[in-house]
């Protein structure tokens, strides 16, 4: 209520208009971070200054994101998403978990990086890619959060299938890339997604996380708990 209080009083920019969805976001700022007010308005106020930068400007996006709290949308519905999804196979929801989670499936190691790095100003466009595809996502777990009443299914049930992932794959700028789009989704988007599991991972797999993962948080990475097996996820096995 405090915090509520004090944007009402002064709003900021790229906030949501209704209560409801507001509310669904601050408790996801104060499941991540603890019950304190004024670091919780500051990340906050950090997270919508971020998202009126770099997402809130894009015409495409404009468009996006009045349909994204209304239904489940497609990866290549997203800006630069029918160039993207030709490179990265990606399930934005692959039905729900039994816990109640979506689901969200990306199969890293088939990315075809040769294809993405070959088309002019590919950093660019896999940027605005990633960064609507997290935003959109955020808008209709906010709604679903708001309309079941329960923040758990709100949150994702991530897969990651490593399957042919090779350490060709592992440059530099892929991992410094997946670093950038990690640290803004766990900075401005907390307690977005409920678990993570990693499926089909190569022995060296673990080891290029553990150098990724050094942005993110101890909350964030306690869900993806490592080592990663090579085994092959079942239906059954999803929580």
């Amino acid at each position: 209520a405090e915090i509520s209080r004090a944007l009402r009083i002064s709003p900021c920019k790229g906030a949501p208009d209704d209560a409801e969805t507001l509310e669904v976001q601050l408790v996801r700022f104060i499941r991540e971070h603890g019950l304190r007010p004024r670091s919780i308005e500051k990340k906050f106020r950090a997270a919508c200054e971020y998202k009126e930068k770099n997402i809130n400007n894009s015409e495409v996006m404009s468009v996006l994101q009045p349909i994204a709290s209304t239904r489940w949308m497609a990866a290549s519905e997203m800006p630069d998403g029918e160039w993207a999804t030709q490179y990265c196979p990606i399930g934005m929801h692959c039905g729900f978990a039994k816990n109640g989670c979506p689901v969200k499936i990306e199969r890293l190691g088939r990315f075809d990086l040769k294809g993405i790095t070959s088309t002019p100003n590919y950093r660019k466009k896999l940027n605005a890619f990633y960064l609507g595809l997290v935003d959109c996502l955020q808008r209709r777990l906010d709604q679903h959060a708001a309309d079941t009443a329960n923040l758990t299914e709100g949150q994702t049930y991530e897969i990651f299938d490593l399957a042919g992932l090779g350490t060709h794959m592992l440059t530099f700028s892929a991992l410094n890339f997946t670093k950038d789009v990690l640290s803004a989704f766990a900075t401005h988007y907390p307690s977005s997604f409920r678990k993570a599991t990693v499926i089909n991972a190569p022995g060296f797999a673990n080891g290029a996380w553990r150098m990724v993962s050094t942005v993110l948080p101890k909350s964030v990475k306690e869900k993806v708990p490592l080592p990663w097996p090579p085994s092959v996820l079942t239906r059954g096995s999803l929580e």
